[in-house]
């Protein structure tokens, strides 16, 4: 009977290491169902980060695109006004030009009318004195003729 004592008591810790090996298994499978529901949060909450980044991305690629238009407008407005301000230096420097030599031409004139009226006054001088010095001489001839 001894040794039936002997086999009850192997059973029971046979049982018990087998009782226990499934209380770990059992302690293992809740610590990874905990874990693996935990990942799945977390893989959701992933996803939705993800998502809500799509649509920030989506919206701010709509922003670039309106600011390269506004840019790209800003560029062709600011070609024109370099165009128009090009085209305005051109007739202005084209009118400085023409109004230097209109001057310049007026200065000729003015210079030769001033030479004109320098002849012009020597010669009246001249005819004046002639006009004096012939009624002088005819002033003498006719005291002259009436003595």
């Amino acid at each position: 009977v001894l040794g039936a004592g002997f086999a009850n008591q192997t059973e029971v810790k046979a049982e018990e290491a087998s009782n226990n090996g499934q209380l770990t298994l059992q302690h293992k499978n809740n610590a990874l169902t905990s874990e693996n529901e935990s990942l799945r949060r977390e893989k959701d909450r992933y996803l939705y980060e993800k998502e809500e980044l799509e649509k920030k991305n989506k919206e701010l690629d709509s922003q670039v695109a309106g600011l390269i238009g506004v840019v790209e407008s800003d560029e062709e407005e600011a070609k024109r006004s370099k165009n128009m301000y090009e085209t305005f230096l051109k007739q202005s420097k084209d009118q400085v030009n023409e109004l230097t030599a209109e001057k310049d031409t007026l200065a000729e004139k003015a210079k030769k009318l001033e030479e004109d009226k320098q002849i012009s006054d020597a010669s009246r001088k001249s005819l004046s004195r002639d006009l004096e010095a012939s009624r002088a001489a005819k002033k003498e001839l006719e005291a002259k003729h009436q003595k």
